[in-house]
């Protein structure tokens, strides 16, 4: 249970003085702290040199105030009102040990002052003089029985004292002139919680509620409570009763949705939090981030996507048009590859603010999914000028422009893009990957050896590099042995591809290995599924050198037939011979 609450001192005293900054009596001097030796002549005296100094106070002259009452307070040591009016002055500089002196004559004096004891017990709390403070807030409570703030401050004083029996014999008091109010029932919770008594802190709560049925607040802290003593059964009751009276309060649903995570009962949990998503009283930011306080990150995109996914349909029942609702339904979509229920969420979201990086970037590899080609066009090239430091709108318009074969823009924005990447080795080796595919489609060899080395530095064990690589290798006669070891690997890697085993095939025929070129050429052939004109001229190529020419030329026919082109094949057919 939660330990005893106090109010600040402070802020008790504060509550005291209510009328200290006027001087509020009938008299100036209080005749009971007139010795009666004091001579009518005296007390004119005494009663003109005290209207001048309070003057000089009333016209903001502090200064001169203050030396005239400090004077009458030497002159009239039975002047109680000139202490008093010191003492405030000393309270404003600091000065609490000369203004305590001052107070504790001053009650000495006239002892029924009500005022007198408030400024003493203020400056007392300032001195943490406990002792004083007590006594003087014992003395008001005995002038002014009728006055409860007196009382609580009294009962607040005791029960830090650990003084529980009088305390609440002082909450008693006050009650009497201020009626059963949220600040006595506080205050008694918290006295019978520091004395373990459980069951009487909640029936102060329980009274409090019955007599203000139409403040759902007291109803709410008493099943708080319930859930803060793990009495977890009865919070439960209370909940469902507040919200079998008013199944609309959101916060009820809150609160119920907390005590069934404490209770490890998450299907409840998670129906509760739907209940409070659907309100759209409360905002749709507010909600997001209380479901970060219920489920983790990890949580969400993970092990409880599926609860997620019903919470994140909750809340775009509730805000339909809200960006960052919109935003993290696609997200949550994406992750889900719900890919059509993603793009619907993340275009809503754009539409409504068009900001969110993120937003833009799962739209643009949905679009790469799907193969739409137009949107992954309009939305890459436009991401491309909102967001000229992200690497990857770049990726995807210059793979569009390559696959037009505009090379020159495509290798512009591939290396723009790619000097972005920061730490994201997959990302830098897909750059390098297109660069050097386009440099050598240009006829840039050297760059596009350079582009490759860096591609497998990323990512040592990618095929597609690996394959082509070797491949362009072998085509110029170059560093065959390490277009033999990069297509030896590509194979491994992946060994049912056709392509792979003809770079295989070719590496070994350029190394002028035709054996063991005609055996890997015909398992590229047999996984193939369809043959094209580079395998089938490759395959007559190396039956050339297996004096099988006939059969070769026929082959070189067949792949001029399906499309191979070039002014080799055109050679090898017009003077039916092999020729490089």
């Amino acid at each position: 249970m939660s330990k005893l609450k106090y109010y600040s001192s402070l802020v008790v005293i504060a509550l005291l003085l209510t009328t200290f900054s006027s001087f509020g009596r009938g008299s100036v001097v209080s005749l009971l702290s007139v010795p009666d030796s004091v001579s009518q002549a005296s007390l004119k005296r005494n009663a003109d040199e005290f209207s001048a100094a309070y003057k000089n106070l009333l016209l903001g002259d502090k200064s001169e105030a203050q030396k005239r009452f400090e004077d009458l307070v030497v002159k009239y040591p039975w002047d109680a009102a000139s202490r008093y009016e010191l003492a405030k002055i000393y309270v404003e500089n600091t000065r609490y040990e000369d203004a305590s002196g001052l107070m504790k004559t001053a009650t000495t004096l006239d002892d029924k002052n009500v005022y007198y004891f408030e400024l003493l017990a203020q400056i007392s709390e300032a001195l943490g003089d406990s002792e004083m403070l007590m006594a003087s807030l014992e003395h008001l409570t005995i002038l002014k029985p009728e006055k409860g703030q007196y009382q609580m401050a009294y009962a607040q004083l005791l029960a830090k004292n650990r003084e529980f029996k009088k305390a609440l014999s002082a909450t008693a008091e006050a009650e009497k002139s201020l009626g059963f109010t949220e600040e006595v029932a506080f205050m008694r919770r918290d006295i019978f919680l520091a004395m373990n008594k459980e069951k009487d802190a909640i029936k102060e709560l329980k009274k409090l509620a019955e007599l203000n049925p139409d403040e759902p607040k007291y109803k709410t802290m008493v099943a708080d409570f319930f859930v803060s003593a793990k009495r977890y059964k009865e919070a439960k009751k209370e909940y469902l009763s507040m919200i079998q009276a008013d199944s609309s309060n959101v916060y009820t649903w809150i609160s119920l949705a907390d005590l069934y995570r404490q209770m490890g009962e998450e299907s409840d949990m998670n129906e509760a939090l739907q209940q409070a998503f659907k309100n759209p009283s409360l905002g749709s930011d507010s909600k997001l981030q209380l479901l970060f306080t219920f489920y983790t990150t990890e949580q969400l995109y993970g092990t409880k996507i599926d609860n997620a996914k019903l919470l994140a349909k909750a809340l775009m029942t509730a805000h339909p048009t809200d960006s960052k609702v919109n935003a993290f339904y696609g997200d949550l979509m994406f992750r889900m590859r719900d890919y059509p229920e993603a793009k619907k969420g993340l275009l809503a979201s754009m539409a409504a603010d068009s900001s969110r990086y993120f937003v833009w970037e799962q739209l643009l590899i949905i679009f790469s999914t799907d193969g739409d080609s137009n949107n992954l066009d309009k939305y890459s090239k436009r991401a491309v000028e909102l967001f000229p430091y992200q690497p990857i709108p770049y990726y995807f318009y210059g793979l569009k422009q390559y696959r037009l074969k505009n090379y020159a823009e495509a290798l512009k924005l591939f290396k723009s893009g790619v000097d972005l990447v920061n730490e994201n080795p997959v990302l830098s080796g897909e750059f390098y990957k297109f660069i050097g595919d386009i440099s050598h489609e240009i006829g840039n060899v050297e760059e596009s050896d350079r582009a490759y080395e860096k591609s497998l530095q990323y990512d040592p064990d990618d095929g597609y590099v690996l394959n082509n690589y070797a491949y362009y290798l072998a085509l110029r006669g170059e560093n065959l042995e390490k277009a033999l070891s990069m297509a030896e690997r590509a194979v491994e890697l992946n060994p049912g591809n056709s392509n792979n085993l003809d770079t295989y095939a070719w590496v070994l025929f350029k190394r002028k290995d035709y054996k063991e070129a005609l055996v890997w050429i015909l398992k590229a052939i047999k996984a193939s599924n369809s043959l094209n004109g580079t395998l089938l001229e490759h395959y007559g190529d190396i039956l050339w050198f297996h004096n099988q020419k006939e059969e070769a030329i026929k082959l070189w026919q067949q792949a001029k037939e399906a499309g191979a082109k070039g002014t080799t094949l055109e050679t090898k057919l017009s003077e039916k011979r092999y020729v490089e």
